[in-house]
């Protein structure tokens, strides 16, 4: 469906485009919205991420790539952070559900707390 598998075993590369073009990490927990659109967590890179109209996109989470970290297999940095969903931090997202409003819920794993993101832009934490 979306990302190239295996396209780089050591210090993978997130890399946002079209479904034959993008480069996934570590894609975890996935749901779909109302309107067919698949959403997903990516562990390691600390995203939300979108597939719609044949285009993988970071729909939330901001963490920096780094690419010399002692983790071969890909990191970026973790962290915790409300506000908008391009400025926001994620420590281990994962699970994800929609509720009839069309407010995501996202499980932070390591922040040990679930964070709400609207269908404004805005993440928030719900419960921690």
């Amino acid at each position: 469906m979306a990302g190239k598998c295996d396209l780089q075993k050591w210090n993978p590369v997130f890399k946002e485009g079209s479904v034959n073009s993008a480069t996934l990490v570590e894609p975890m927990g996935i749901v779909l919205n109302k309107n067919g659109e698949i959403f997903f967590s990516d562990l390691r890179m600390h995203r939300i991420i979108k597939i719609a109209n044949s285009r993988v996109m970071t729909i939330a989470g901001n963490s920096e790539i780094d690419l010399s970290h002692s983790n071969i297999g890909g990191y970026a940095e973790e962290g915790y952070a409300d506000g908008k969903a391009k400025l926001a931090l994620f420590d281990g997202p994962q699970g994800l559900a929609f509720d009839k409003e069309g407010n995501l819920y996202i499980v932070d794993t390591n922040n040990s707390c679930i964070r709400k993101l609207s269908p404004n832009g805005m993440v928030t934490t719900f419960c921690k």
